[in-house]
């Protein structure tokens, strides 16, 4: 039950935090479910090719518009070093279809 309920806010949380893109941009979220050190948890999103910050945060997640057919490069941290603790966790969702999950990643990923 708690897995399904923490599905459904997380499809929840996406719709809420939709940016409207302009044609020729992708939207790309960021959701973060913290453990009980939300203070530890930082993250940005870069683009590799000119290594520039596109976005960053920390525990509160964001929602961005990178151009279509681009490459960027997420990274989480946690300054203590331990992740995030389950059932809390970070997902990446591209238009709405989540691409990436976890949070098991120690200092950094």
């Amino acid at each position: 039950m708690k897995k399904a309920l923490l599905f459904l806010s997380l499809i929840f949380s996406f719709s809420l935090l939709r940016a409207q893109c302009p044609n020729g941009f992708g939207q790309l979220g960021v959701q973060i479910i913290p453990d009980q050190w939300p203070y530890e948890i930082t993250w940005n999103i870069t683009n590799p090719e000119t290594n520039s910050v596109l976005a960053q945060g920390n525990s509160a997640g964001d929602t961005i518009c990178v151009p279509l057919n681009s490459c960027v490069l997420f990274q989480i941290f946690d300054s203590y070093g331990d992740g995030i603790y389950a059932p809390g966790g970070y997902w990446l969702s591209w238009n709405g279809s989540v691409v990436a999950q976890g949070n098991s990643y120690g200092s950094g990923t």
